[in-house]
């Protein structure tokens, strides 16, 4: 009621189309890569929900296309940086074990 119907039904696909992945995944490439994809995955994920502040913030100011670029730029940075801090846990943890 308070999200919509267009919102409430691209978020009830999202578990149908995320199981679908993962069995298809699981039987190409292995259970231990598949956990390692979803892992990074939610990663990625989380920076799109994010990229829309600034194109929001930029569409009255510079317009829609040049929003858009900065929406990417937002979301490949983000990205990147959140990859690099994961990694960089992840190499101290082996490390020390």
């Amino acid at each position: 009621r308070y999200i919509g119907s267009f919102v409430a039904g691209m978020l009830a696909i999202f578990p149908a189309v995320m199981g679908s992945f993962v069995i298809i995944m699981h039987r190409r490439i292995g259970g231990r890569s598949t956990s390692y994809l979803l892992a990074q995955l939610q990663i990625s994920g989380f920076a799109p929900s994010l990229s829309f502040v600034p194109m929001y913030l930029a569409v009255p100011l510079l317009g829609v296309w040049w929003a858009i670029l900065i929406a990417v730029v937002f979301h490949m940075t983000l990205t990147t940086a959140l990859l690099w801090y994961q990694d960089r846990r992840a190499s101290r943890v082996i490390r020390k074990n």
